[in-house]
């Protein structure tokens, strides 16, 4: 291998190591990691939280619902059976 040849490839392992140690410099500590596992959890346990009140509103919202229609038809009912009747 000639003299040049191997400078070649020096320079070119050389800008390859350098460019693996940049990427390496580049990624998460276990302990940002870690962080953010942490928030991903958080914000897990809130939005669960969230999904089952928004289940028992849906709930109570519909029990509300059944019960004003139940209301109606007896307010319905008392205003047809107290009209006058036709003679």
């Amino acid at each position: 291998m000639k003299n040049d040849e191997f400078d070649k490839l020096f320079k070119y392992m050389e800008d390859f190591r350098r460019d693996v140690n940049e990427r390496f410099d580049q990624t998460a500590t276990k302990e940002q990691l870690k962080v953010l596992q942490d928030a991903v959890d958080g914000l897990t346990g809130s939005y669960d939280t969230l999904v089952k009140e928004n289940a028992a509103d849906a709930h109570a919202t519909r029990r509300l619902d059944d019960r004003i229609d139940q209301l109606d038809e007896r307010v319905t009912t008392l205003e047809l059976s107290q009209r006058p009747q036709p003679v």
